[in-house]
């Protein structure tokens, strides 16, 4: 066995094929992974980054600590005395020392204390994190358990890994993943060199393409100061990652850098080497430097401060060759303040507003990490998928003007040129935030960010000198002006005006008023609207909203007090006067003149209408209002035609006028006036007795053998002459009354009624009973003849002269030898003679009886013969009859 990592709970150790394959076995084995070979990265030469602008401030790294995961670290070395705090070496057989120059070489750039040769944060630690053998390879089981003991042992925060192998770099290998446990787990950062297979595409190494790792490219400064001529390093690894993501993320000086020599006790203290494996301790230092301004930053914000401050070369934006672009400390000393971090939930925003002139330069990048849960033993280890979150930036007036949305990056990058002033909108969006409740990231800029717009101008404007134009008359012809003054240091930017008539009335909508001069505004209500509320007091208020617009909804808005403006007021507003109403008075029937109804109506203005309208009886229905007729002067009447007023006979007519004058300054002004009830006159009856009668009289009492009609007769008379006379009767004293019949006239009030005979005939036996009626003459209005109906009279007695039925004188029995029948025969006899006479007869006790009308007849002898064909069936039975 040759280690054992305790973080990701694995055992390092040589084996055997055989033994390999029965480990596999094992139920307590997850997994068997082979341990890769890593070479160091030496090829180019020595920039500078101007750390110098940090060191000038206090900041040189300390206390922060990095591991140099190399080849060993010569800590005797002059510039690197008492810098070494921890050292342990993971290669079986060899110390902690450098044997190969590399990790020394490193461990130079990062914190050397040569005054020419300085390192990038000469206050920081070093830890001697050994894991590449004298011969600058190693065993990745090497590489994480150093780092494992770096940081859970000796305290590091910082990790510089100047080595890699090829691979798929996917970000899936067990070392990359292995890298974004220890970060995420810990708090760490991790510095790797992206490898020197360049200038291909797709050719970083493993694990450079770890999700939290700082994959750093090199550059080529060509020995000079000025950055203008820099250029990238030919053979710099380039990006994508196999999974389609940008790398490197950042890159430094690689090409021909003088840094510590391991062998400097036989040759000189500093030698030159190249590559990216210079370039990766740059940017470990400059995380030193970064982190020690604010030890309570998450290393999320460190990131994202390296990565935004650097200068963007290449096409605009991050990309496959520089990553987010040449690492710039005095940038980042400059930009230190304009970071923040929180977290964001899966669909949530988190806004930030960052003030640009126009144009202005806007850079801000997002950085988040990769979530590791770790659990106890091998088998739980479980690395989450990456979360994903979008960056948008939104101008003053919330358009769109930039985003950032790569799906698989953990980082995004928005650069713009602002092309108006104001406070533009930087949003943070949970796109996919599956595996936390909430993901933590950081946000860096090159201007201020806040968490909401400063208000340059907090007071909202102020109100002053209120005016209107007070109570006016409706004969005005002019618009309604309401005046006042507004005032706000940012200048007005809109004012308005709203109102209502009466106190409970309705509130118009705010109408935008007129700029006057100076700080004065006006609205003028129409008078078409105005002139409909006369009579009423006018209230109005006024808003106004300041000229404050540095970001969408920056400007502030105040309302003014409610003002009571005037009245406006009705140049006559009293209604016309009416006096002198006259009617006809009572009338009678028989008039044939229509009913006058008269008033006089008067008013300044002059009356335009006059109107009458009217009803009979107190209870009656009220008639329309007719417009009356102007008949001269103030004078004005209505005639109720003869026609209507005579319907009401008997009630008294009740009236009433109204008038309006002539004011007409607005539509509805004329005021209109209406008079009390007036009680006119009674329409009066001239005839109001109905008929008298007399001398009724009837045919008495009749026989049934009268051929003769049965006559009813009275006499009736009236001062109106009589119109109409009518009869009806009864047969027997509980009788139904016939309908009433109309009488003729037969003489001077003499008038008769005709009872047909082949009516009375059928009450033979009966007293008829009968009655009178009659209507006068008197026909001046509809129904206006009075009506009478006379006693119940008692007529004559029907009776029948016959009253007795017929007699029965005698009965025989005898045979008829020459028709061989039987013979019965009957004699009877009555005053009115014998109509038929029937026999009945039957044959037996028990027989049934048989008829038969007489078959003969002679005097008072009526008889029945009856055939053989009828006795000759019942010999030996007695026969029995009688007749009818």
């Amino acid at each position: 066995m040759r280690g054992f990592l305790v973080f990701v709970n694995a055992i390092a150790a040589d084996l055997s094929y055989d033994a390999m394959l029965e480990l596999a076995k094992s139920p307590l084995v997850a997994k068997v992974i082979r341990d890769a070979k890593l070479r160091a990265s030496l090829n180019v030469s020595v920039p500078t980054i101007k750390a110098p602008t940090w060191w000038n401030e206090g900041y040189t790294g300390s206390p922060f600590r990095v591991a140099i995961l190399d080849t060993g670290v010569d800590k005797q070395h002059p510039a690197l005395q008492g810098r070494v705090v921890a050292e342990k070496s993971f290669v079986p057989g060899e110390g902690p020392d450098d044997y190969n120059g590399h990790g020394t070489h490193v461990a130079g750039i990062v914190g050397s204390q040569d005054s020419t040769y300085k390192g990038v944060a000469p206050g920081a630690y070093l830890v001697n994190a050994k894991c590449l053998d004298s011969s600058g390879e190693g065993q990745e089981s090497w590489v994480m358990q150093a780092a494992e003991w770096a940081v859970t042992q000796a305290d590091a925060d910082v990790l510089n890994l100047s080595a890699g192998r090829s691979g798929n770099d996917n970000g899936e290998s067990s070392l990359s993943r292995f890298v974004d446990a220890l970060t995420s787990y810990y708090d760490v950062i991790w510095v790797n060199a992206a490898g020197n297979s360049g200038p291909s595409s797709s050719t970083i190494v493993i694990p450079a393409d770890a999700y939290n790792c700082i994959a750093v490219g090199a550059m080529n400064d060509h020995n000079t100061v000025s950055r203008g001529d820099d250029t990238l390093w030919y053979y710099s690894s380039r990006g994508p990652t196999n999974d389609g993501r940008i790398k490197p993320d950042v890159v430094a000086p690689g090409v021909k850098i003088t840094s510590c020599n391991n062998d400097w006790e036989s040759g000189p203290d500093f030698v030159t080497y190249s590559g990216t494996s210079m370039a990766a301790p740059h940017i470990a230092g400059s995380v030193a430097l970064l982190w020690a301004y604010s030890s309570n930053w998450h290393p999320v914000v460190v990131k994202a401060l390296l990565l935004n401050s650097a200068d963007d070369l290449g096409s605009q934006g991050p990309d496959n060759h520089y990553g987010l672009g040449y690492v710039n400390l005095e940038n980042a000393w400059s930009w230190r303040s304009y970071v923040a971090t929180s977290t964001v939930s899966e669909g949530q925003d988190k806004n930030y507003y960052v003030f640009l002139s126009a144009g202005e330069s806007l850079k801000v990048t997002l950085v988040w990490e990769r979530n590791v849960k770790y659990y106890i033993n091998w088998q739980s280890y479980d690395v989450y998928p990456i979360n994903n979150l979008d960056l948008y930036v939104y101008d003053p007036d919330g358009t769109l003007v930039g985003s950032s949305t790569r799906s698989k990056d953990n980082v995004e990058q928005v650069i713009l040129t602002a092309s108006k002033d104001g406070y533009y909108k930087v949003a943070v969006h949970g796109t996919d935030v599956d595996n936390v409740p909430q993901e933590r990231f950081a946000l860096a800029a090159n201007h201020q960010l806040s968490t909401s717009i400063p208000d340059d101008d907090e007071e909202p404007p102020e109100w002053s000198n209120p005016q209107d134009d007070g109570d006016v008359y409706d004969y005005d012809q002019t618009d309604y002006t309401l005046q006042i003054d507004w005032t706000d240091e940012s200048g007005i930017a809109h004012v308005w005006f709203r109102y209502k008539f009466g106190k409970n009335g309705t509130w118009s909508e705010w109408h935008e008023g007129t700029h006057v001069s100076g700080p004065t505004y006006r609205y003028d209500i129409p008078r078409s609207i105005w002139i409909q509320h006369v009579g009423k007091v006018l209230y109005w208020q006024s808003k106004a909203e300041d000229a404050d617009n540095d970001c969408p909804g920056d400007s502030l808005t105040a309302t003014s007090d409610v003002f009571t403006g005037g009245l406006l007021m009705d140049d006559d507003a009293e209604g016309p006067q009416a006096s002198n109403p006259w009617d006809s008075g009572d009338i009678p029937d028989n008039s044939t003149e229509s009913y006058v109804l008269q008033i006089d109506w008067t008013d300044p203005n002059d009356v335009v209408g006059v109107w009458f309208r009217y009803k009979f009886g107190e209870n009656g229905i009220w008639s329309e209002w007719y417009e009356g007729e102007w008949i001269g002067g103030s004078t004005y009447r209505y005639e109720i035609d003869r026609s209507i007023w005579c319907e009401h006979i008997g009630e008294v007519i009740y009236w009433q006028s109204k008038a309006m004058d002539g004011d007409n300054d607005r539509e509805g002004d004329g005021a209109i006036s209406a008079t009390d009830i007036i009680v006119g006159g009674l329409i009066i009856d001239d005839d109001v007795d109905p008929p008298d009668w007399s001398s009724p009289s009837a045919s008495g009492d009749v026989y049934d053998n009268s051929t003769d009609d049965y006559v009813l007769q009275i006499s009736w008379s009236d001062e109106s002459g009589i119109a109409g006379v009518w009869f009806r009767y009864k047969f027997g004293e509980n009788g139904t009354w016939s309908e009433w019949q109309e009488g003729a006239q037969v003489g001077d009030g003499v008038f008769q009624l005709v009872i047909p005979h082949d009516i009375w005939i059928q009450h033979v036996g009966e007293v008829l009973y009968w009655q009178s009626k009659a209507v006068d003459g008197d026909d001046e209005g509809p129904n206006d003849g009075a009506i009478a109906t006379s006693d119940v009279f008692t007529g004559g007695l029907l009776m029948d002269d016959d009253a007795e039925g017929p007699v029965f004188e005698g009965l025989s029995f005898s045979y008829i030898s020459t028709s061989n029948s039987y013979r019965l025969l009957v004699n009877v006899s009555d005053p009115s003679g014998i109509s038929y006479v029937v026999f009945f007869y039957r044959f037996g006790e028990d027989g049934d009886w048989a008829s038969c009308n007489a078959t003969g007849s002679a005097g008072p002898s009526w008889w029945l013969d009856l055939a053989e064909d009828v006795w000759g069936q019942h010999l030996g039975e007695p026969l029995f009859w009688y007749a009818v």
